[in-house]
């Protein structure tokens, strides 16, 4: 770290601390935050870091938890966007802190966690005192007023006793007590009187329906299809006039295929010389 740096820091820190308006208690919070973060970074030693860090959570939860309760109302009804942003800047800070003391990281882990939230702080209070601080200045609230309220309510803050929260480790089971052994107490016999059975009434058996046979439909009588006569055709009468004709000529055919063969005579017999 810049000596020279870390020596203005601290001066300007004390000037600011003399001084009782609320703008410059608040300036004075953050030049301490800084100088915290500062020494963290140059420190090589571990145990050290970790006190480091217990000092700049310890203080990033007042200074935020007063300034919500005391300041940020009175900015609020000058600019309620710049309030409600300024109320997001710190609800980052805050899930920051609480990752950091819930931790179960490795120590290059936890630096870089501290980097991150040095950085959104160093923003946050480079806008706030840019602009949020001098909104508030213009808005004709009672300043000094103002610093007496932050300052009880940190000094109200810090005397409450903070939360030790522990790595969470496996919980032993509580210790058992042993129960002592109760004798068995001896049951008389209790005699049972017999139960009277109700008569079950019989349902009679159901009737099985009985399947009936399918009846054969007769088949139905057909009508005699009266058949129409056949229409006969009207002979030509030239073909009857040429019958005669053709009768003559087949019985004179039959005649002369009937020939009468000759009848060979016998030779006369010669007579011997």
């Amino acid at each position: 770290m810049n000596p020279i740096k870390e020596f203005l820091n601290e001066v300007e820190a004390k000037v600011l601390e003399l001084r009782t308006d609320v703008i410059s208690l608040i300036k004075s919070d953050h030049r301490k935050v800084d100088l915290l973060f500062e020494q963290y970074i140059a420190s090589e030693d571990r145990a050290e870091k970790d006190d480091i860090l217990k000092s700049i959570i310890g203080d990033l939860k007042v200074h935020a938890a007063a300034e919500e309760a005391k300041v940020y109302p009175t900015l609020d009804n000058e600019d309620h966007a710049a309030t409600n942003k300024a109320l997001e800047e710190h609800h980052l800070i805050k899930i920051l802190i609480e990752e950091l003391c819930n931790r179960q990281l490795k120590d290059d882990k936890v630096d870089a966690k501290v980097k991150v939230l040095s950085e959104v702080f160093q923003l946050h209070a480079k806008e706030e005192e840019g602009k949020y601080l001098p909104e508030l200045k213009e808005s004709g609230a009672d300043l000094e007023q103002l610093g007496e309220d932050f300052t009880s309510e940190k000094d109200r803050l810090m005397s409450i006793p903070a939360k030790t929260k522990k790595v969470k480790s496996a919980k032993k089971a509580p210790a058992v007590k042993p129960i002592a052994e109760k004798k068995p107490v001896a049951k008389k016999p209790v005699a049972k009187k017999p139960v009277a059975k109700k008569p079950v009434a019989v349902k009679p058996a159901a009737k099985k329906p009985v399947a009936k046979k399918p009846v054969a439909a007769k088949p139905a009588a057909k009508k005699p299809v009266a058949k129409k006569p056949a229409a006969t055709k009207p002979v030509s009468t030239k073909l009857a006039s040429k019958k005669p004709a053709f009768a003559k000529i087949t019985a004179a055919s039959k005649q002369s295929k009937t020939v009468k063969m000759p009848t060979s005579k016998a030779k006369p017999k010669r007579k011997a010389s």
